[in-house]
């Protein structure tokens, strides 16, 4: 919808593969989640991404892109694989609570409307249809959730772990997308419910960000409640990756990505 601002979409389009996450432990839950993104009323996605959920471990892919984000909740750290290199490094979830905590101490002192927003958010929340739709509405920002309710509660469970941290994994690793705050708010009220998402609908005001134009971005989720044979046979090969990958530092690892897709 506005392809005119390269440095705020990518960075949303990653955090909208995100709702709900507490740091709760859950064994032997296996289930798949599958992600479209659009701008704005588009047929088309211009992203997609599955995440497969096996035990405590999660395996995030976007289609088009070699990389593997992994979450391993009984060592409370991302991995991130890159099979082309062979290399890993770590992120640990004391290193992310660090990184959003600086984050939100600067926002609360910017005079950018949707920065300060983003630090300390208060939503006006309304629910519809028993509780399926929800709306977290500020003039700044809003988000649009229709959700659905696991069979399984641990399913729900893991899903919001993962989520959570991921999105503050997105803040880190992304420095143009959106603060975290505004999605933890609207993860916890959702989570209080045991659901999980089906659609999520981001609009921010017209502002500089955004070239003085409103944005709107769409994310679409299919969750399937098992893993298939070959699904699981992925999830052994990147276990194989995550035991044999050479780790190295951060820095290192992100600047020899660059220096590949250069």
């Amino acid at each position: 919808m506005f392809p005119q601002q390269p440095s705020l979409i990518p960075g949303i389009l990653s955090g909208l593969l995100l709702l709900l996450g507490l740091p709760l432990a859950v064994q032997g839950v296996e289930f798949r989640v599958d992600t479209q993104i659009f701008l704005g009323d588009r047929d088309l996605p211009v992203s997609e991404n599955t995440t497969l959920f096996s035990g405590e471990d999660v395996f995030d892919s976007i289609t088009g892109d070699t990389e593997i984000t992994v979450f391993k909740g009984s060592e409370d750290c991302f991995v991130l694989l890159d099979p082309n290199r062979k290399l890993k490094t770590r992120i640990t979830t004391d290193q992310l609570l660090q990184y959003t905590a600086l984050l939100k101490e600067k926002a609360s002192k910017s005079k950018d409307p949707l920065l300060k927003f983003c630090a300390q958010p208060k939503f006006d929340v309304r629910r519809e249809d028993n509780g399926k739709k929800w709306q977290f509405f500020d003039q700044v920002l809003q988000y649009r959730v229709l959700t659905h309710t696991a069979t399984d509660e641990a399913v729900a469970e893991q899903y919001r772990r993962f989520c959570d941290w991921y999105a503050r994994l997105n803040a880190m690793l992304r420095p143009q997308a959106l603060l975290p705050f505004p999605r933890l708010v609207v993860n916890e009220r959702i989570a209080r419910e045991a659901a999980v998402p089906k659609m999520v609908r981001l609009q921010i005001a017209p502002q500089r960000r955004t070239d003085n134009q409103p944005f709107e971005i769409r994310s679409v989720h299919a969750l399937v409640e098992e893993l298939s044979p070959e699904e699981e046979r992925l999830v052994e090969r990147f276990q194989e990756h995550l035991a044999s990958f050479e780790e190295v530092p951060v820095t290192q690892y992100r600047s020899k990505s660059q220096t590949v897709q250069n």
